[in-house]
């Protein structure tokens, strides 16, 4: 596949589209990046630096450090995995290239709304994808008539943060079962759980998963890379473990030390960014009620009609924002076919960010 035949991210290239108006002395709010707005918590800055200062800068395992792995397992999975059924990655994108490519899928089936990197990843290795548009009625039923033999679940989901109840999982264990499928579970939005529904795909008894996490967006680590994927199936870690050898080699040691004793879902830090951001989510339904029924259950964003703005379609409401009220957001079109017509806010900004992009928004959304 040429290069030109990609699609580009689209919230990294609204992202580039920012930083030049910026230097180009363009006040912008972004509210198009899935990153969080805080800085790591100063135990990571001084295990890292530490790290750095006593020479461990050289090639880890590439399975991982054997602590990390040991602690990831403790305390993000109670022990239902074993280390070597663990595998430290830069980031779960990359993670899921290894899986993809190890496992060799003769189709794969996306949820939509979905985040565009699963479509992506499984274009780069040049096998075909389905979608399943989840947000309309019978779509249990649909993917039980699909055919694939990988499916894709993101929870909380992006865009839209929906959360997979445990009825819900269990169906698409079923459906996943009786085609002999896997089942890959992308839970990097864990931690943002605002409905309390969310469960684990590793609580449920399917040998046929994969479940992929990782640090960046509960850690503020996005520019770190770190991750990990983790599956019963010790010959498919064991396959992405030898593509990672040839791929990326190992993760940064230096970072896989300064997080050894950060490797856990819950710190006050990390609780204090999860209040702010159900803060701001809950900011967003009172100023603008219109907004509420699109409340998400987890993760960093609103996913909207653009319709509430005015618009028809996502991508020219996007224009119009950046354009004229200096607001970053993305087009709906990134996260399935049928969403051309939404878009994607993140509310993972301060508190005076978003008070101020909410101002700047008022005059653009339909009363």
């Amino acid at each position: 596949m040429l290069a030109a035949q990609r699609k580009p991210s689209a919230s990294m290239a609204m992202a580039e589209r920012v930083r030049q108006m910026r230097e180009r002395g363009r006040e912008v709010i972004s509210f198009a990046m899935g990153d969080t707005h805080v800085s790591p918590a100063p135990q990571i800055v001084d295990g890292i630096t530490r790290a750095m200062q006593s020479g461990q800068t050289h090639y880890s395992s590439a399975r991982g450090l054997l602590e990390l792995r040991r602690a990831i397992c403790e305390h993000y999975y109670h022990a239902k995995y074993q280390d070597d059924q663990i595998l430290v990655v830069p980031g779960v994108k990359q993670g899921i290239y290894y899986v993809l490519q190890s496992l060799a899928p003769k189709r794969v089936c996306v949820l939509e709304p979905a985040w565009l990197g699963y479509k992506a990843t499984a274009n780069l290795l040049n096998v075909p994808v389905v979608s399943n548009d989840q947000t309309q009625p019978g779509w249990v039923d649909r993917l039980r008539r699909e055919t694939f033999d990988v499916l894709i679940v993101c929870t909380p989901n992006n865009p839209d943060g929906k959360v997979f109840e445990a009825s819900e999982t269990e169906q698409l264990i079923s459906i996943c079962a009786a085609k002999e499928a896997w089942l890959i579970s992308d839970e990097i939005y864990s931690v943002y759980d605002y409905s309390q529904k969310w469960h684990s795909l590793s609580e449920f008894d399917y040998k046929r998963t994969i479940v992929c996490n990782g640090l960046s967006k509960s850690h503020a680590l996005t520019g770190l890379r770190i991750g990990w994927i983790a599956s019963h199936h010790r010959d498919l870690v064991d396959a992405c473990f030898e593509a990672q050898q040839h791929i990326a080699t190992c993760v940064s040691t230096p970072v896989q030390y300064g997080v050894l004793d950060m490797v856990r879902p819950d710190f006050a830090e990390l609780r204090a960014t999860v209040k702010q951001y159900e803060a701001n989510r809950q900011a967003i339904c009172q100023r603008f009620p219109r907004l509420a029924p699109y409340a998400p259950d987890g993760a960093l964003y609103f996913f909207v009609p653009a319709s509430l703005f005015g618009e028809r379609d996502g991508t020219a409401l996007a224009e119009k924002l950046l354009d004229e009220a200096g607001i970053a957001v993305v087009p709906g079109e990134a996260y399935g076919e049928n969403f051309s017509g939404f878009i994607r806010m993140s509310f993972s900004v301060s508190e005076a960010t978003l008070q101020t992009g909410l101002n700047q928004l008022t005059p653009f959304l339909i009363q």
